[in-house]
Order: C-alpha cells, then structure tokens, then sequence
C-alpha cells in the first residue's frame, strides 16, 4: 500500500482537491489585479434615467431611482457596483457548479478560467454596465432548466438590452445555446427551432428600435450634461456624452476609419495574444466534447453554433472601439459555451476521450501566461501584482485619512 502524505499535505495527492483549491487561489489573484474603484465614465453612464424620455444604457439608472438608491454620489455608486461585481461572482459561482465543468480534466480546466486575464479584465470592469448585463444573461443560463426557458430568455434579453444594447452580441448568443442544442438534436428541429428564431427576431426588433432610434441632439445632450452636473458629487466624464448623440451608423464609420490606423492593428494584435489562447482553449474542448457525445449529423451545425457564440463578441469592434472588452468578453463568451456543453453533455458522458497529459500542460502554460499577463485596462491602468502593495497602501491611507480607497479614474 502507498503511504497517503500527512495532514494539510494530502490535498496534493488529489487532482480534485488540488486543483479545486488553486482555481480558487487563481480567482482571487486574478480578481485582485484588475480590480479597481469605477471610473467616471462608468459614473456618468449608470446615473442616466429615463427623466428625460426612453433613452439607452437608462435601465440601470432608471431602477436605482425608483428604488431610491442615490447612485448620484459617487460612495453610494461604488457601494452599488461592489454589490453588483460580487453578485456576478455568485452567480457564475453557481452556474459553474450547475454546469459540471469543474470535473473535466479535474477541475483543472477551471483552474485555467480562475487564473485568466480574462477574469482580471471583467473585474476592472466594475462599475460598467456590462456586469449587470452579464448577471442578467447567467440569470437566465441557471434559469434554463425551468419549464419555460425560452421565456426567460426573452425576459432577460429585452432586460440586457435595455441596460445596454450590446447585449444582442455579447451574451444574448450564449443565453439562446442551450435552447438551440435541445432543438437541433430533437426529432423535428426544424419544428423545435422555431420558437428559438421567434425569440431571436423579437429581441431583434428590440435592438433595432433602441440602437437606431433618434440621435439626441447636442442641445438636448448640453442639457442633460448641465442637470447631471448639478445632480452628482463627482465631475462627470464630458467625454461621455457624445455617445448619446452618435446613431449605430456613425460609430460604424468612425469604426471603420479607426481600422486605418497603424495603432489599431497593433493594439489588435496585443489583445490577439492577451486572450486568444486561453479563448481557443476553451472552444477546442466544448469542441472536443460534441464530437464524443453527439454522433448525429447536425454535428456540424452545433460547432459552428459553438463557435459564432463564442466569438460574437468581436464583432463588436465594427461597432466600438474598446478592443480589449471585446476580446475578454469573447474569452469570457466561449468559457460559458463550454460550461453549456458541460451541462448537456458530460452527465451522459463522464469519460471523455482526451489525453489528460496533454489537457494539463497545455492548462498549465495558459496560467502562467495568464497569470503574467496586464494590458489594455481603461483609464491607463496597470495591474496591481502579488503581493498588491498599491491595494494595501490605498486601504491603510483610507482608514487613516478617511479618503477613498483609490481616487476614480478621470
């Protein structure tokens, strides 16, 4: 018999546990490089309401002052976006061990996520309005399995939207997967598809009429810029609100002007090499897991469904400029389409036939590059790295000096 280690040392005999406990280590690390106070830009964007008529990004605002929460101060709003980030966290928290996906390979294909940039970047994101959007869309994942998933689909999505209409790219795809699968493997899916594509042409309509609705005018913005003014205790970003008056088409051209430049492409390339790896990774795995688990002929169909979710998100770059976003959400995106593939697949199939040596030390080299990796933060930021001597300093001179934590990003 072999002699098990002692004591606190056990846990390195057992993959599980092992890499179990590093997943968890890997996310507090990476949650602590990039986190952050939110800047002003996402100040500015989560007080708009609908005072001034149905405007879009005005839902979040909108439900803080009917729920009399004075997001106009900037604590009350850092208080907010905390509660937020940190409900983001439970919610993927539980979604995950919905899924299933922390038995494959051990959990060590957990461990990778947990140690992503990807992870980093979607934490100096508090603040923005992509967090609340993405609980919306893991809301409606959980909620799947209910009697009527395709409503829930359809209420989250309208929901997205209205908080930002990005949605339709960035998580609406991933939300739509599970009904898709169930409808595509049926013995009629042309017949179990339809109410998917209904679903899909509504939410359609509800993008168009928010992304391509009028434009406010420069007057209207000089005024809501002017009453914001006088309404918050911090300086909202004037840089903001040009976006209100720009239609889908002008960012369009705008868009394909900036792909001109010699510094989009390289900052393409940077984002390229920050997060490709660890987004084709995932895929290739979700990828993997079809081929074994589903011998039909709509095989096909299912991976390239696999791969335009994942990926959708980068065609948001046509739209904004904000490369690195895109690129994480995809990472982000195609994490999620192998944790749907989890859940449809791995109960039926526990034993995957993929080389365990070869799923580690391709897992481990992402971690380590991950775990390396700072670039393209808003704002100018940089990461904070281990032991985060900048995160401990702010907090002692906050409970010394009584001021923020870290002073909002300009």
């Amino acid at each position: 018999m072999t002699s098990q280690p002692p004591g606190p040392f056990a846990i390195f005999a057992d993959n599980s546990r092992f890499w179990g406990a590093s997943a968890a280590l890997f996310a507090v690390l990476a949650i602590f490089k990039g986190l952050r106070l939110p800047s002003l830009w996402a100040a500015t964007q989560s007080f708009l309401d609908y005072r001034a008529g149905i405007i879009k990004r005005g839902l979040l605002g909108q439900a803080a002052r009917v729920l009399g929460i004075p997001i106009g101060h900037y604590d009350v709003f850092v208080a907010v976006s905390g509660i937020l980030l940190l409900a983001f966290c439970v919610l993927l928290l539980c979604w995950i061990r919905i899924s299933g996906v922390r038995r494959l390979a051990h959990g060590i294909v957990l461990a990778v996520f947990a140690a992503s940039f990807i992870l980093s970047f979607l934490a100096q994101l508090i603040g923005y309005l992509e967090i609340p959007a993405a609980i919306v869309a893991l809301a409606a994942l959980a909620a799947g399995a209910s009697r009527w998933p395709l409503t829930t689909v359809l209420v989250a999505g309208v929901a997205g939207i209205l908080i930002h209409e990005n949605y339709v790219l960035t998580f609406l795809p991933v939300t739509l997967l599970p009904a898709f699968l169930s409808g595509v493997s049926s013995r009629q899916p042309l017949r179990d598809l339809v109410p998917v594509a209904a679903v899909s042409l509504v939410l359609a309509a509800v993008v168009l009429a928010v992304a391509l609705g009028a434009a406010m005018t420069a007057e209207q913005v000089a005024t809501l810029q002017a009453a914001m003014s006088e309404s918050v205790d911090f300086q909202p970003r004037g840089d903001f609100f040009p976006v209100l008056t720009r239609s889908m088409g002008s960012n369009v051209l705008l868009m394909l002007q900036k792909m001109t430049t010699g510094a989009w492409w390289a900052a393409q390339a940077n984002a390229f090499i920050a997060f490709m790896p660890t987004t084709a990774f995932f895929l290739w795995l979700a990828l993997r897991i079809v081929d074994v688990c589903h011998p039909g002929r709509e095989r096909r169909w299912i991976k390239c469904a696999l791969l335009l979710t994942g990926l959708c998100p980068l065609a948001m770059q046509f739209i904004g400029w904000d490369i690195y976003r895109w690129y994480a959400l995809a990472g982000f995106n195609s994490f999620l389409v192998l944790t749907v593939v989890c859940h449809r697949y791995l109960g039926k199939q526990p034993a995957l036939r993929l080389d365990p040596q070869v799923v580690q030390n391709v897992a481990v080299l992402l971690i380590a590059i991950n775990l390396s990796t700072g670039t393209g933060l808003f704002d100018g930021n940089h990461v904070d790295t281990f032991p985060f001597v900048d995160h401990w300093r702010a907090l002692i001179d906050w409970f010394s000096n009584g001021r923020h934590w870290l002073q909002p990003a300009a």
